[in-house]
């Protein structure tokens, strides 16, 4: 069975249907993707953590087939192929491209006969009455300042702390429990208060403006209608529970309340350039690092160096914390503006920690104990 589709537009599909980074050796469906053709459809479903994708593009074929393939394989193979057209050829255990004069074979990975990959939600003209555009540039911002602070995805202590929380009014928190990290901005608009994997995050930081966002039951839609293909894809997010766990939301949002005028507004470079040089003094990759934060100036101080940036204004009160120097230097480093504010942060009366404030981010880091 054969079935031939234009170039360009399979490009773009793949790029939406298979997201790099959501393939990975401990969602093995990631790593397969399927291909079913009859006369005029070249359907491709692919599977994520917490995400079914679907992508369906018009041509000619000349019968009905279906083959699960390598995902990544057949994604950068086509990328590489600069011919308007390529031609599918389904056998009993290849997928044959025809491109030009060139042809490639990729093998099948499981029977299709057997083995069928979930499909997102069909969506309906009822469904696009509800539907909202997507806003990238939220999910962008989310992506590059507020990710990094996220636990390892393989964490088993607090292992809700390896999501988002997003909350109906807009919150969004990524932290870690057991560096005691917390970012927080207000730029979801899911309307709804829930969890997601970063699966999602990187699936929101890929989609092309129009987008279409859609609230189902127990999960979202997301639908992209183009000239030559339609996306869909379907996303499931986790909810708070005795078996989840609780994010402790509130507590961690009422950390991050701080008195404008305590606060110290002081360059990322300069702080930069002293955590850097305690790095080079140190025979330690990640040398602790004492800092007292006094009015008009911060004091950086461990065995090999002992350096003073001077702020502007700060707590009328010096108060002295210990900091990992990595896990300093990545809350600045991930500021969205040169200058940020930071104030004391208080369990009671006791100053525990600081929280850095830059643009439309807030980020509470605890000192060590």
């Amino acid at each position: 069975m054969k079935f031939t589709v234009s170039t360009k537009p399979l490009k773009e599909g793949l790029n939406l249907c298979i997201i790099n980074a959501n393939v990975s050796k401990y969602y093995s469906k990631s790593q397969l993707v399927q291909v079913t053709a009859s006369s005029d459809t070249l359907r491709i479903n692919h599977a994520a953590n917490s995400i079914l994708s679907e992508v369906r593009l018009k041509g000619m074929g000349d019968g009905e087939s279906s083959i699960l393939i390598d995902s990544l394989q057949l994604k950068q193979l086509v990328s590489t192929i600069t011919v308007s057209q390529i031609e599918f050829e389904f056998t009993e255990n290849t997928l044959v491209l025809h491109a030009g004069k060139s042809t490639f074979s990729l093998p099948k990975k499981l029977d299709a006969s057997e083995v069928q990959l979930l499909l997102p939600k069909t969506i309906t003209e009822n469904d696009l009455i509800s539907a909202s555009e997507i806003t990238k540039s939220d999910w962008k911002f989310i992506k590059e300042y507020q990710m990094y602070a996220k636990a390892d995805s393989d964490s088993t202590v607090n292992p809700i702390y390896t999501y988002i929380w997003v909350g109906e009014n807009g919150d969004v928190l990524v932290g870690d429990y057991v560096n005691s990290i917390f970012t927080h901005s207000t730029f979801s608009k899911l309307g709804k208060t829930c969890l997601l994997t970063d699966t999602v995050v990187n699936l929101f930081n890929i989609l092309p403006d129009g987008s279409k966002l859609i609230l189902n039951q127990n999960s979202y839609s997301i639908l992209l209608s183009a000239d030559s293909y339609e996306y869909v894809s379907e996303f499931m997010p986790m909810y708070e529970s005795d078996e989840v766990g609780d994010y402790n939301s509130e507590i961690i949002i009422g950390m991050m309340d701080f008195d404008e005028t305590e606060a110290a507004k002081v360059s990322v470079s300069e702080i930069n350039t002293v955590l850097n040089q305690s790095v080079l003094l140190s025979s330690n990759k990640d040398p602790q690092i004492i800092c007292t934060f006094e009015k008009n100036q911060i004091t950086f101080k461990n065995s090999n160096l002992n350096c003073a940036v001077q702020t502007e204004g700060g707590s009328s009160i010096a108060y002295t914390l210990i900091f990992r120097s990595a896990l300093l230097k990545s809350v600045v480093t991930n500021c969205p503006e040169s200058m940020v504010s930071i104030s004391p942060t208080f369990n009671g009366d006791e100053v525990v920690g600081i929280t850095v404030s830059s643009g439309s981010l807030t980020v509470v880091l605890a000192g060590v104990e």
